[in-house]
């Protein structure tokens, strides 16, 4: 238990700390930490002095001269009414790529239209549980929207022209 250390029963709750872009040209280094469990959920409701502080003293027992930030960015995703604080994650030997395939799967009508598409963050085999996974796969059935309307339009054009004589 951190508690040894003076620290608050939420900070046991830091899941990993990690380089999100390393200092360059002048640039500060951003160091990217997780909470997990009720300590995510506590943390929102702190002032964000307290949670660089408990950060800072974490960190400081694996890296003594660790600075003190001097930002934060707290998500509060929790209390994101669009989120609630969830996330996909892969249970060890419980999932794989195809589960996150079978979630983006589009659900078609009898004759293979796509009628419902998903996309998110949970729907995306390799960046699942990230932003820029759910950003891709937003992309990625964006784009089989388009190609089915493309097909579709082309096919109507095809048959509206069919039978005719062109003149040159």
């Amino acid at each position: 238990s951190l508690a040894a250390h003076g620290l608050p029963p939420w900070a046991d709750c830091f899941y990993q700390f990690g380089p999100e872009r390393a200092a360059a040209d002048g640039e500060a280094a951003v160091l990217v930490g997780w909470l997990v469990g009720a300590g995510a959920v506590e943390v929102e409701a702190l002032p964000d002095a307290e949670v660089a502080n408990v950060a800072a003293g974490v960190l400081r027992l694996f890296v003594p001269a660790a600075p003190h930030p001097t930002a934060l960015r707290l998500s509060r995703w929790r209390a994101e009414p669009l989120a609630r604080g969830s996330y996909s994650y892969v249970p060890l030997g419980g999932s794989s790529g195809a589960d996150f395939d079978a979630l983006a799967a589009p659900l078609c009508d009898g004759g293979g239209v796509p009628r419902v598409l998903f996309a998110g963050e949970a729907c995306h085999r390799t960046y699942y549980s990230t932003l820029h996974g759910a950003w891709l796969s937003g992309q990625a059935q964006a784009e089989r929207l388009l190609e089915h309307l493309q097909a579709a339009a082309a096919a109507a054009d095809h048959g509206r022209n069919r039978g005719r004589i062109r003149a040159r």
